[in-house]
């Protein structure tokens, strides 16, 4: 479920998962949505690039969601193969929650203090919040 409240039938994807396999459980798609894109392998968004290519007479998109730079400002694998290989690219703005300024950056913060190295990816205590370059480099 959303945070808006929409509900839609999703499947997880796990780094090993074959991502054609699990478009292919469904009969015609008629559009592929990938949430949190910035998780996926370099491999799985070449496979997917390469679904779309052979697909192209049946026009279906395939959208991807996600972050482009982590909080040490490194993209991550997906963003990296999604940005090379992406047809359309199309920013959605957030604004710095210190500011209101357009938000590049994404600040960790671990028990209320700024954090800028370890793990790419850790789930627990930790806090991600968009900022501009001004408030991410005075952290």
């Amino acid at each position: 479920m959303s945070r808006v409240g929409v509900t839609a039938e999703a499947t997880s994807i796990g780094e090993d998962i074959n991502v054609l396999e699990i478009i292919s459980r469904k009969t015609n798609p008629d559009i592929v949505l990938i949430d949190e894109a910035q998780f996926l392998s370099r491999n799985q968004v070449r496979t997917l690039s390469e679904y779309i290519a052979d697909n192209r007479k049946r026009n279906i998109p395939v959208i991807c969601y996600g972050l482009k730079n982590d909080f040490r400002n490194e993209l991550f694998e997906g963003s990296a193969a999604l940005l090379a290989y992406a047809d359309n690219l199309v920013e959605i703005e957030s604004n710095c929650q210190k500011c209101d300024r357009k938000a590049t950056m994404t600040l960790r913060f671990n028990k209320g203090k700024p954090v800028k190295s370890g793990d790419q990816v850790l789930i627990g205590d930790q806090d991600y919040v968009p900022v501009c370059k001004e408030h991410y480099n005075n952290a």
